[in-house]
């Protein structure tokens, strides 16, 4: 990678946050946008519920997706995402904690192949 014409010249964006709110208010907008909702007002607890049973194993599920994420806008997306296709297939009305176990768990397949293909590159 040292060796590639543009190494060193690309503008470097963080893509991790430390604030575990900040990310939650980007996944209300994100929502929001999904429900098409015109009203950008709605809380996001009371959005949430909606959507989400409101615990897993003791911890608060938004807060369990937030976590495991690595801090990273777009794991958080991907984490809710692999969770809402599991309730959507099996017809749930809303996430359950089966749906985010087996929503983390395609998330971290998914992790591990993006390191696989950055591994290989990197040889």
């Amino acid at each position: 990678m040292q060796h590639s014409a543009d190494y060193g010249k690309e503008m470097r964006a963080t893509l991790d946050w430390t604030d575990p709110d900040m990310l939650r208010e980007l996944l209300r907008l994100r929502l929001l946008t999904g429900l098409g909702e015109q009203n950008r007002s709605p809380k996001f607890e009371q959005i949430w519920p909606r959507l989400c049973v409101s615990h897993y194993k003791g911890e608060e599920t938004s807060a369990y997706i937030i976590e495991r994420s690595l801090m990273r806008p777009r794991n958080v997306i991907k984490i809710f995402s692999h969770a809402k296709g599991f309730a959507a297939n099996l017809n749930h009305q809303k996430i359950d904690e089966s749906d985010l176990e087996k929503g983390v768990a395609a998330y971290s397949q998914d992790l591990l192949a993006e390191l696989n293909h950055e591994l290989t590159d990197v040889l």
